[in-house]
């Protein structure tokens, strides 16, 4: 049933079925615990925020899509454009192209160094 909706509107069942838990468990009594409660209320939260993330970037590549086919260029290195820049951990650098294989140094003698005198024995 649920697959058939659209992803908004799967989000918004999932408010209104998190609510009405909520409120049904008060008018009830309290027979499920607050705290057992609050963790499938999260998990409800955390659904919807995964998935309002997973519509955010497939409304970016759908975009990305549209403008390549109007430009008359690659539709798929498009979307995979618009996909690995959502997907990086950090911005680029303009020097990361300058250097692209560092050397690393052992700096354990430096290090043994700058540690203060109580801890070199």
């Amino acid at each position: 049933m649920l697959s058939s909706l659209k992803p908004q509107s799967r989000k918004l069942i999932v408010l209104i079925v998190s609510a009405v838990a909520y409120i049904a468990n008060d008018l009830l009594g309290r027979p499920v615990s607050e705290d057992a409660l609050l963790k499938v209320l999260a998990l409800a939260g955390a659904y919807i925020i995964g998935q309002g993330i997973a519509d955010h970037g497939a409304q970016g590549a759908a975009n990305a899509a549209k403008r390549a086919i109007k430009d008359g260029k690659n539709v798929a290195a498009a979307v995979h454009g618009v996909l690995s820049v959502r997907n990086m951990v950090g911005p680029v650098h303009d020097d990361d192209k300058d250097e692209p294989d560092p050397k690393w140094e052992d700096t354990a003698e430096e290090d043994e160094a700058d540690k203060p005198k109580e801890l070199n024995g």
